[in-house]
């Protein structure tokens, strides 16, 4: 292999061809270890954080409550059904929706633009939403997946892909990590930079699960996010 042109200093989001270059362990490797570096130095961050608060008397886990009511998914079904869902079922779809399309192929931009309605028809029904919110946002991305692939030819995407690929991790990387605003029963706005904390230790999960997903394929991001996921399977197993 020849020599990879990124220093250890490139940002993980902005390599995106490191299978030129290095193997797959060492890929895999590269991906975990930043997924821990990161996870250590945001439970630092975060915890102290929780102590300035707690200097002032505010307790901001019970405040912000993220996560919502750890029973819940117990509620809605057997134990083994609880665990499909937060540990296989939820992550396939946000793979789905975040970083299918990451291959910039037209057949997995279309499925990944596709699956938004699911996606949107899941979480709307796990939390009770509007089902006009939905319906309204499914008919939305049909129209797009009509209008993009219409249009559109595997030539135009992988032209793209050269022009967006590491926008869009970003782009894609963001967006998860603000997905997950939705955990928190309540921000009041006291509780904004206790909540930036947690968006941002999501945001670092999603950087390692993005680059795993462009640099060695679908399998490889999902089988990061399931892992990320396991201290919220703990969370449900102990409670």
């Amino acid at each position: 292999m020849n020599a990879s042109p990124y220093t250890k200093w490139t940002f993980i989001l902005n390599r995106v061809d490191d299978r030129a270059f290095h193997s797959k362990k060492w890929i895999v490797g590269y991906g975990f270890l930043f997924w821990l570096i990161t996870r250590i130095a945001m439970f630092g961050v975060i915890m102290l954080c929780s102590a300035i608060y707690e200097h002032f008397g505010v307790n901001p886990e019970e405040m912000a409550k993220f996560g919502g009511d750890p029973t819940m998914l117990k509620n809605i079904g057997s134990p083994v059904f609880a665990l499909l869902l937060a540990g296989l079922i939820a992550p396939f779809m946000e793979e789905c929706v975040f970083r299918l399309g990451l291959s910039f192929k037209r057949w997995q931009v279309a499925l990944g633009l596709g699956s938004i309605p699911v996606f949107i028809v899941y979480m709307t029904a796990f939390f009770k939403a509007s089902v006009l919110q939905w319906g309204i946002a499914a008919v939305c991305a049909a129209v797009i997946i009509f209008l993009v692939f219409r249009f559109t030819t595997d030539e135009f995407w992988q032209k793209a892909k050269t022009k967006w690929l590491v926008p869009m991790m970003w782009v894609t990387s963001i967006a998860f990590g603000l997905l997950h605003v939705i955990s928190f029963s309540s921000i009041p706005a006291v509780m904004i930079p206790y909540v930036a904390c947690m968006v941002l230790m999501i945001f670092f999960g999603g950087c390692s699960i993005a680059y795993l997903r462009v640099n060695l394929g679908f399998g490889w991001g999902l089988a990061m996010h399931i892992f990320n996921n396991l201290p919220a399977l703990a969370v449900i197993l102990t409670t």
